[in-house]
Order: C-alpha cells, then sequence, then structure tokens
C-alpha cells in the first residue's frame, strides 16, 4: 500500500513540511495512521499505479452534489463503468462525519470486472469524502486512494476529484490503462447532468 504525497495531501491528514501522515490530527480523529498508505516520492511510486485528478464546476449547490455522492447504490446510473455499488456498513465518526463501506463492480471491458471493497470517510465540515481500500476485504486491485472536494463557488460548486489506484502486475497494460480512463469518465462525465436532474 502506497501514496504519493500530493494525493496524500488530498486528505488533508499529510503534514506536508515531515511529508508524512499528520500523527496529531489522526490521534484527534481517532485514525489509527498505521492503517493509512505509506507516502512515497515520485520515482517510488510503484510501477502499476494509475492516477486521475479532475477539477469541475458544476451548476448546482454543493448540497445537492453531496446528495448524489453520498448515494451509493445510484453510482451505476451516473458513473461510467460502475455496474453495482452496494454499502454494507456505516458509522458516525466523532466529527460528526461518515464512514460508509462499499463494494463495487466496475466494468473494465466488455469481458472484464473488477470487484473491490472501499472505505468512505465524509467531514462535511472539511467538505471532503476521502477513500481508501477496506483492508479487511479481498479485492481485485492492490490498493487506492482518493477523494471527493466539493465547494461552493458563485455559479454552483467547484468539484475536486482525484485517485491513485495501484492495480496487480498481471494486468496487462492496456487493460490498465483502459481502467484509468474508465475511473476518470466514472467520476466526472455524468456528474453535472445527474446533479442537475436531481
Amino acid at each position: 500500500r502506497a501514496t504519493d504525497a500530493g494525493d496524500g495531501s488530498g486528505t488533508l491528514l499529510l503534514d506536508l513540511h515531515t511529508r508524512d501522515w499528520a500523527h496529531d490530527l489522526c490521534e484527534a480523529l481517532a485514525l489509527d495512521p498505521t492503517l493509512l498508505p505509506r507516502v512515497v516520492e515520485g520515482p517510488d511510486v510503484p510501477k502499476g499505479t494509475m492516477r486521475c485528478t479532475s477539477i469541475q464546476d458544476v451548476d448546482v449547490p454543493p448540497e445537492i452534489v453531496w446528495k448524489l455522492l453520498l448515494d451509493f447504490p445510484a453510482y451505476p446510473k451516473f458513473v461510467g463503468g460502475i455496474t453495482a455499488c452496494k454499502p454494507y456498513s456505516k458509522r458516525r465518526t466523532l466529527t460528526g462525519g461518515q464512514v460508509i463501506c462499499a463494494a463495487y463492480t466496475a466494468s473494465v471491458t466488455s469481458f472484464y470486472k473488477m470487484r473491490y471493497f472501499l472505505e468512505h470517510v465524509y467531514e462535511p465540515f472539511q467538505h471532503s469524502m476521502t477513500w481508501t481500500l477496506d483492508y479487511s476485504r479481498a479485492s481485485d486491485v492492490h490498493d487506492t486512494i482518493g477523494y471527493w472536494h466539493v465547494e461552493a463557488i458563485e455559479t454552483g460548486s467547484r468539484v475536486t476529484y482525484t485517485q491513485t489506484t495501484m492495480l496487480p502486475t498481471w494486468i496487462p497494460n492496456a487493460l490498465k490503462k483502459t481502467f484509468t480512463k474508465v475511473a476518470m469518465n466514472a467520476a466526472v462525465s455524468q456528474l453535472e447532468p445527474a446533479a442537475l436532474a436531481t
């Protein structure tokens, strides 16, 4: 399990000076930093790591965007490539947020599907939701980390999305590239139309 400092900073849990997890913040959030991926720098990022990032302005207020992003069973309707998303556990955080674990099935090609399990941490006061693999379950990806950040702007919302995923080495590069493209399209292509329809 690994992430680079750039993606790790998006979780708001990274100390940018030490380039490591902010242990005091993790302690305040009752989060065990040993559960977080190892922070690595540029050339140390493992082979097979795929990244995608997007910043998109949508013409709806943040509460509508969050309503959509927190409706996990509806993901197959507006997130391209996701054929199933089923939450299997949910609990509150000490800060009033939520931890939601969900099982995903993604169709990478017409003949290949990947199944993986994510733990999402939604923190409304930080306007963000981060995720990592649920390491208590076996997934078809080696590791993944990412976040959504939604902030109010004059015309609606600015939505930032980033994801880093480490795929198994046995997956051919062509499929890895397809998976990255599916992940990016899944994240951003239908967000605004779905939010406008809400």
